[in-house]
């Protein structure tokens, strides 16, 4: 369970990238990343499905189940990653790997 000085750093390190994001002007970026139609299409379909395996899918083999939710979270910040690629950040992902990698140890 996350306690407060560790939600508390987590919260930073998300204000931090969102302040960078509109203090450069990559907000703009981001914004027509959103706006182009064939983009935003594939987004939803990915959201819809890590919604899916990560609520609703079940297996009878539990080992099973717990590696595809475990490729879907990995999937997602993998994502993340990418996003701050295409909005040329290069300290953010640092930071997101190490809350994730230290924070949320059991993940998984």
């Amino acid at each position: 369970m996350i306690n407060n000085y560790e939600l508390f750093l987590i919260s930073c390190v998300i204000l931090m990238t969102i302040y960078v994001i509109i203090s450069t002007g990559k907000h703009n970026q981001l914004y027509e990343l959103f706006t182009n139609k064939k983009w935003f299409i594939n987004f939803v379909i990915m959201v819809i499905f890590c919604v899916y395996i990560l609520k609703s899918y079940q297996t009878d083999n539990k080992k099973k189940e717990k590696n595809v939710k475990t490729a879907v979270k990995k999937a997602i910040v993998a994502f993340i990653i990418a996003i701050y690629a295409e909005l040329r950040l290069s300290i953010a992902p640092f930071w997101t790997i190490f809350i994730i990698s230290y924070f949320l140890e059991n993940w998984a």
